[in-house]
């Protein structure tokens, strides 16, 4: 244990000491001023039409309209940003040299990750504590902040900089030099990004296996869903890439060793994910409930006993599979425990005008079956209580008011623009004459 203090301790002076984490703290100071102060402002535009129709503030939620739009900036730090700065831990004491010194310490290997671990997460806190303080600021002006929302949403983005980390990691136990690492951890963010995006132009095992990239597993968080197994996966990933970097640091092992190693940590991190997705655990943070039916229908549709078969003659570029995805499958996948859905893409014949099935959405529940048109959960949830010959339950919807606010917050951009910039430049010169 005072080892890891020890050696906790040098990586938190050599972190201060180097110069892209204040760098860092920077563009971040700048992302997050920006994306809050556009955000501040749209909200508040969207609160002046809504101020004589409370129908129109139901829809003001502070989660979709300042906290994901704040954040976004920290992500894309993290994203690309951040990783260079973890590479850097490891890419410079390999070329160095200083790598096989540390090896031959009476510490182990692991004790040396986890310091380096512990520094990272320390610096990523500090750059997180940038965007918080504008909810300080919105708080201040009036605004509502939730505090499950808000936990909920950095857990999700505390979980994915965790895997950022381990990939990064690992990129730089496996390249020889910084830059080749660096390339590596690009590619990897960038192959992340496309399956994200082909998930949502595809269907079939790409739409599946795109539920799992780490920016989907980060949009479950945003969308005031706690996921188990979305969460599961980001820590799984963290710990498989840091174990994996462990293999590949070590001296005087052969190569093949080394392979057969990381081919045990991987079957290892699929077997624990598939553990995870067997056993799934929800919550629906948002205040709204916008990711729940009402309690009563909630209920009522976890006492299915019998496979619920949903078909859907759907684009995956209809707005309309959006919608439905949204407001009944997505819902309908937590609360029932035995349901199976199957895209049927005919854009290709609706396009040519010979599908008349497009655009149907068939329900099968105890060999009975019936369909619809239609995607809302009001012309829904009757047709699956009829098949299932059920009493719909009476449960009064959850009534969400809203939170909306006009408030000018010019103000803003003097502190992130102006006052911590100035912070951070005392605190790097502070750090250099400490380090001198």
């Amino acid at each position: 244990m005072r080892s890891l203090k020890v050696l906790l301790g040098n990586e938190l002076r050599a972190l201060a000491a180097a110069p892209p984490f204040w760098l860092l703290l920077l563009c971040v100071s700048f992302l997050s001023g920006y994306s809050f102060i556009a955000a501040a402002r749209l909200f508040g535009e969207a609160s002046r039409s809504a101020s004589s129709s409370p129908e129109l503030a139901r829809g003001l939620s502070p989660l979709d309209g300042i906290l994901v739009p704040t954040l976004g900036g920290l992500y894309l730090a993290t994203t690309l940003l951040y990783p260079f700065l973890a590479i850097r831990f490891i890419s410079s004491e390999k070329e160095s040299g200083s790598l096989k010194l540390l090896l031959q310490l009476p510490v182990p290997l692991e004790a040396s990750l986890a310091a380096k671990v512990l520094a990272l997460s320390l610096g990523w806190l500090a750059a997180l504590g940038l965007p918080l303080s504008s909810f300080l600021l919105w708080n201040a002006k009036g605004g509502h902040v939730g505090g499950g929302e808000l936990a909920n949403l950095l857990l999700g983005h505390s979980l994915y900089a965790f895997a950022i980390t381990g990939v990064a990691m690992l990129c730089a136990a496996l390249a020889d030099s910084t830059a080749a690492a660096a390339l590596l951890c690009l590619a990897f963010v960038l192959g992340n990004w496309a399956v994200d995006f082909a998930a949502s132009t595809e269907a079939g095992w790409v739409r599946r296996a795109g539920a799992f990239s780490m920016t989907s597993c980060l949009h479950q968080f945003e969308k005031g869903l706690f996921s188990s197994a979305q969460g599961s996966f980001l820590v799984i990933t963290a710990l498989a890439c840091l174990a994996g970097t462990a293999v590949w640091l070590k001296t005087g092992d052969a190569f093949a060793v080394k392979t057969r190693r990381s081919a045990l940590v991987l079957m290892a991190g699929a077997l624990a994910a598939l553990l995870s997705l067997r056993l799934p655990f929800y919550r629906d943070a948002s205040e709204d409930k916008r990711n729940s039916f009402s309690a009563g229908d909630d209920a009522a549709l976890s006492r299915l006993p019998r496979l619920l078969q949903v078909t859907v003659n759907l684009s995956p570029e209809d707005s309309r599979l959006w919608d439905l995805e949204r407001s009944v499958l997505s819902k309908l996948k937590r609360a029932v425990p035995k349901i199976s859905v199957r895209l049927q893409d005919a854009s290709a014949t609706a396009l040519g005008g010979g599908d008349d099935r497009y655009g149907l959405i068939v329900f099968d529940y105890g060999g009975r079956s019936e369909q619809t048109r239609s995607t809302s959960e009001e012309e829904i949830l009757p047709i699956i209580y009829s098949l299932a010959r059920e009493k719909a339950p009476s449960a009064k919807p959850w009534d969400y008011p809203g939170h909306p606010l006009v408030a000018d917050f010019s103000g803003a951009r003097v502190w992130f623009y102006g006052v911590i910039p100035i912070l951070l430049a005392a605190a790097w010169r502070l750090s250099r004459r400490r380090t001198n």
